[in-house]
């Protein structure tokens, strides 16, 4: 079965993570660019300008929040990237997750099955963490469920 199993690495294609770097980099790139603006509109004078760069700031941490790529699935940690750093997320942290399964038509178009996962994590700076496109394949869904599953009934995780 698969929550036997100690650790799960998954398998993106290549131009899908060239792809996600790519827009993870964009995403950050043009929210710094805000911010800046909106920091030195405010030093000439601007009204709004303090409002430009307030949503600067949320757009980087809003999409900052959905473009962790995870690279590696433990009995205690999710290893995910983003852009060049590696983080690492306690699976006791995760309080709530939903992992949903769709048909994705495949570069070479063939229909390969993804699923998603969504998860609420209690932590400092994220509450809502996404993983997207992740072949199912790879047993992550089913790998996370049964993880949290036997965490809870050893109770090394609150029932919510």
């Amino acid at each position: 079965m698969e929550a036997d199993k100690k650790q799960i690495t998954t398998s993106y294609p290549r131009h899908g993570v060239i792809v996600d770097q790519i827009l993870m980099s964009m995403f950050a790139l043009i929210s710094v660019i805000v911010i800046l603006a909106g920091l030195f509109f405010a030093f000439s004078g601007e009204p709004f300008a303090l409002l430009m760069s307030l949503f600067g700031v949320f757009f980087l941490t809003l999409t900052s929040r959905w473009y962790y790529l995870p690279v590696e699935f433990n009995q205690t940690h999710i290893v995910c990237k983003y852009l060049l750093w590696t983080r690492l997320l306690p699976i006791k942290n995760i309080t709530w997750i939903h992992v949903s399964t769709y048909d994705l038509l495949a570069w070479n178009f063939k229909t390969v099955e993804h699923e998603s996962i969504l998860m609420k994590v209690d932590g400092v700076f994220l509450k809502y963490l996404s993983f997207i496109h992740i072949p199912k394949s790879d047993g992550v869904g089913e790998y996370l469920l049964h993880r949290i599953e036997e965490l809870r009934t050893t109770s090394e995780l609150p029932d919510h």
